[in-house]
């Protein structure tokens, strides 16, 4: 047997026989990520992996959600490439109501969607044809170039319809409602309220339990929003009453601002005004209800 081999079986024996140094030999098996320090820029632990960001991902994973990373880990050590830990945590992370597409921006915060009407960009009616009615009750009218002036008082009118339909009783009115809140920004969830554009001029939120708790949360609620929202744009489209008994109402707000009864200062929660509906289990020609 040459040195070389001589050395090595030395050096393996002692390593089997020495209790710091099996420990030290299992914890690098088991968390290898915690045997070295974050560097993201070089010397990157896995081969595969060329600008970072699976050691990126799997270092949040062990801080956040550790029985991800072991997962992963596992995968690793039985010649898993880099597409297939991809694959795991994103399908692990859209199993715990984090859809995301790639581990590539990961290392940026928390990714999350915008779903942000923007009602002043010509371009928005162009994908979204079937909103130009709607928003013509509000005295919307489409601009020539790319952009299309909103009145102001058409966000304030938005608010308040939001406010009063989101708790209806009946549940066509609250989807109408939060039609109107997304058109107009007004639901006060921020995916629901603001464009990617402006997502991202906000500091993202960061991988912390908390925080990954509160974005799994805000992402469930802005997706049931827009569920909700989509469905009222159904029901004005089948039903002429609704849409007529929508612009009727808008145009009860715009009098009570232009008289002054409704101004900046005005707690929008607490306005008393009278808004009328008819009933949506009546025909379309269906008698007028009292709103709240």
């Amino acid at each position: 047997m040459n040195e070389l081999l001589k050395t090595n079986n030395f050096l393996m024996s002692h390593l089997r026989h020495d209790p710091l140094l099996v420990l030290a030999q299992t914890v690098a098996f088991f968390d290898p990520l915690g045997m070295w320090e974050e560097d993201f820029e070089e010397n990157t632990i896995f081969p595969d992996d060329i600008d970072g960001s699976l050691e990126i991902a799997l270092r949040i994973m062990r801080n956040n959600l550790p029985d991800i990373y072991f997962e992963a880990l596992a995968a690793l050590r039985q010649g898993a490439d880099y597409m297939h830990i991809n694959q795991i945590i994103c399908d692990q992370m859209e199993a715990r109501g984090l859809p995301i597409d790639s581990i590539e921006f990961m290392g940026f915060g928390i990714p999350l969607p915008a779903y942000g009407a923007e009602p002043e960009s010509t371009d928005f009616y162009d994908a979204h044809p079937d909103m130009l009615p709607i928003m013509e009750l509000f005295g919307v009218v489409l601009g020539d170039g790319y952009y299309t002036e909103i009145p102001s008082k058409a966000y304030t009118a938005g608010q308040i319809l939001y406010l009063k339909l989101r708790d209806h009783a009946n549940l066509d009115y609250q989807k109408i409602g939060y039609l109107v809140g997304w058109l107009t920004n007004s639901t006060q969830n921020t995916l629901v309220d603001i464009d990617i554009e402006t997502l991202c001029s906000y500091q993202p939120l960061d991988w912390s339990p908390d925080e990954f708790e509160f974005a799994v949360g805000l992402l469930e609620e802005a997706d049931e929003i827009m569920t909700d929202a989509m469905g009222g744009i159904d029901i004005l489209q089948n039903n002429p009453c609704l849409m007529r008994a929508l612009g009727k109402n808008i145009k009860r707000i715009y009098r009570a601002i232009e008289k002054g009864k409704i101004n900046d200062s005005t707690d929008l929660r607490q306005i008393k005004l009278r808004l009328e509906w008819p009933d949506t289990g009546a025909s379309v020609t269906g008698a007028a209800v009292a709103g709240t």
